[in-house]
């Protein structure tokens, strides 16, 4: 039988570990954003726009890689994938990119 304390430690822990699993994958995507191999590591999908070259989303994490015409990559995080679906079938990406994605999501 668990007690009321032991419960309430249990959960807490539970917490804990949700949110360093969080953490750790977020670092590691981070520590991969970084490398000179980027492009074999994440699935970037190509689009049509004078600025921006390709763009690619992590689903579970909510991050959302926007590389630029000029070699600039971006790394947002905490980004819904109905603002990735928006972002894919927007007729201007940069005009999407500059007044949304850049103004509402933070840089990892």
């Amino acid at each position: 039988m668990v007690r009321k304390n032991e419960k309430s430690q249990i959960t807490i822990n539970r917490e804990k570990m949700n949110n360093w699993y969080q953490i750790s994958q977020l670092n590691i995507i981070k520590c991969l954003s970084k490398t000179k191999h980027k492009t074999k590591i994440f699935n970037w999908n190509s689009v049509e726009s004078s600025f921006i070259t390709h763009i690619m989303y992590l689903a579970p994490q909510r991050i959302l890689g926007i590389k630029l015409k000029n070699g600039q990559e971006y790394m947002f995080g905490d980004v819904p994938k109905r603002v990735f679906s928006n972002f894919e079938k927007s007729p201007s990406k940069g005009q999407f990119f500059n007044n949304i994605i850049k103004k509402r999501y933070s840089l990892i």
